[in-house]
């Protein structure tokens, strides 16, 4: 019934979180409302605009809030601990990304040298060929 539900829009971040460690939906629905636009954009930015790796961040840092709505830090305001958290996520990711580029550069370079040796290889031969003909 519309007429008894609360209105979310005028309660505290830092209420809201309190309201979710409570069991309160309504309450993450309002923070998702307020904050999932400015931290997608947020996300987007640092990440080179890359809008799918900036989504699945955004569903992660809410994935985070719903299932440990106690760990947040009643001693900051909510803006400043879910931006640290968010702030967190791309350094994992920054250094995921870091060990994935090192990963794939090292294979380059093997698959590099082994074209190069093979390449050799049919050079040889076609020399030893040739010389013979």
């Amino acid at each position: 019934m519309p007429f008894f539900r609360k209105n979310y829009s005028k309660i505290s971040d830092e209420e809201l979180m309190s309201m979710l460690a409570n069991g309160g939906q309504s309450a993450f629905d309002e923070l998702y409302k307020r904050y999932a636009k400015p931290m997608l954009n947020f996300f987007m930015r640092l990440l080179n605009f890359d809008k799918e790796r900036a989504e699945d961040l955004l569903h992660d840092l809410f994935l985070k809030i719903i299932e440990q709505p106690g760990s947040f830090d009643r001693s900051r305001t909510f803006s400043t601990w879910f931006y640290t958290l968010a702030g967190n996520m791309l350094k994992n990711e920054y250094r995921n990304q870091s060990v994935r580029n090192e990963h794939t550069l090292l294979h380059l370079q093997q698959f590099e040298s082994q074209q190069v040796f093979n390449n050799e290889n049919i050079d040889n031969e076609l020399f030893h060929s040739k010389l013979e003909a």
